[in-house]
């Protein structure tokens, strides 16, 4: 009963804030700031409500300059957690089929997210060609999940997809990966659990691009998955 109340609440909060929040962003803040601080918003009342609390080490993302921000991919809960530590100027990389969802889709179009197409290899990387030109030109900050979808395991990271890695050397842009501690034990849709309780977000030194080339991302996905993993494993202990 108190999970779906939390569920409920949390619905009814992002409903409100959507709403009443939207207008403010509108007026006093640009269409680059608009998605980040709109679920920064959202995520706060989600964190509120159900009782999950924030650890945050490393140093902070930087504001204001074109980079990935790589992070690993648990749940749906992933993005009210990881709102933490992204930047005001900052959006998502995420599938195109969300344009589609009803409200949803426009908050994402309209923050400016990465739309993919991940069902036709050629324009996704069309997609990524274009965005890496637009991150360029925006100074944005792109958070991408390297795994592609959520990881149901408690142990290890997926093997990582090409696609930001691709996005990243296109652009000659650094990666920032930001490891989350296990969270399956305060948040789990399926056992019907959110929260009470804390997770730890883990901000890594970033891994420089320039001078890659294609040729290079095999060997620079290995090393990123390495450096997540052993951090996984790490805060995990």
């Amino acid at each position: 009963m108190v999970f779906w109340l939390k569920i409920i609440a949390t619905f009814v909060w992002i409903f409100l804030a959507s709403f009443l929040i939207t207008p403010v962003i509108f007026l006093f803040f640009n269409r680059l700031e608009f998605l980040s601080r709109l679920v920064k918003v959202w995520a706060w009342g989600a964190r509120v409500i159900a009782g999950v609390r924030v650890n945050r080490e490393g140093d902070p993302l930087p504001e204001g300059k074109p980079y990935l921000l790589f992070a690993n991919h648990q749940s749906g809960f992933d993005i009210i957690v990881f709102s933490t530590v992204t930047p005001n100027k900052a959006t998502v990389v995420a599938k195109r089929e969300l344009k589609k969802i009803p409200v949803i889709g426009w908050f994402f179009t309209r923050g400016g997210a990465v739309l993919i197409d991940r069902s036709d290899r050629a324009q996704a990387i069309n997609d990524l060609s274009d965005a890496a030109a637009r991150v360029a030109r925006d100074g944005l900050g792109v958070a991408f999940a390297p795994e592609g979808t959520r990881n149901p395991t408690a142990e290890r990271l997926l093997p990582f997809k090409k696609g930001g890695f691709y996005l990243a050397v296109k652009g000659q842009f650094p990666i920032y990966p930001v490891v989350c501690s296990r969270i399956r034990s305060v948040v789990s849709f399926e056992e019907r659990r959110l929260g009470p309780g804390q997770v730890t977000l883990r901000r890594l030194p970033p891994i420089e691009t320039k001078g890659l080339t294609a040729d290079d991302i095999p060997a620079l996905m290995e090393r990123v998955h390495r450096i997540m993993q052993s951090a996984f494993e790490d805060l995990n202990r």
